[in-house]
């Protein structure tokens, strides 16, 4: 149970840490949501809830233009690959952010279950407890 804990948040520090990378859609005029842990914040549709969306709102729920979802070790997995297949799907950029030591196993799923995703990357907490991003292995 403790590591559950523990991987949650580690899950949602690299979504905080992740939202660095998306100021520039702010200044653009999009909305970017977070749905971290079991919070429901942002509906792209049919209850479906990635951690980050970047939208621009309409008369409907909004147009997805980017929906990046983070994997810890723990749950990279074929069971969540169902879920990365559906998003790839739902908007023209999906990005995947796994952690370092699942990459390898990520992109083999993503290949054999013919996923496409924009960019796999991964990320790792260095000495500093400074999570650090990278799409080189």
């Amino acid at each position: 149970m403790s590591t559950r804990k523990y991987t949650q948040i580690e899950h949602d520090n690299v979504i905080l840490a992740s939202l660095q990378y998306y100021q520039d859609y702010l200044q653009k005029g999009y909305i970017v949501s977070i749905n971290p842990g079991n919070k429901q914040c942002h509906d792209i549709g049919g209850g479906v809830f990635p951690d980050i969306v970047v939208w621009t709102p309409n008369e409907k729920n909004g147009d997805t233009h980017i929906i990046e979802e983070i994997e810890t070790e723990e749950t990279v997995s074929e069971a969540k690959a169902r879920k990365w297949k559906k998003y790839s799907a739902l908007a023209p950029t999906f990005y995947l952010v796994v952690s370092k030591k699942s990459f390898a196993k990520a992109a083999k799923i993503l290949r054999t279950r013919d996923i496409g995703v924009t960019m796999l990357q991964y990320y790792y907490i260095d000495n500093n407890n400074k999570i650090i991003f990278s799409t080189n292995k």
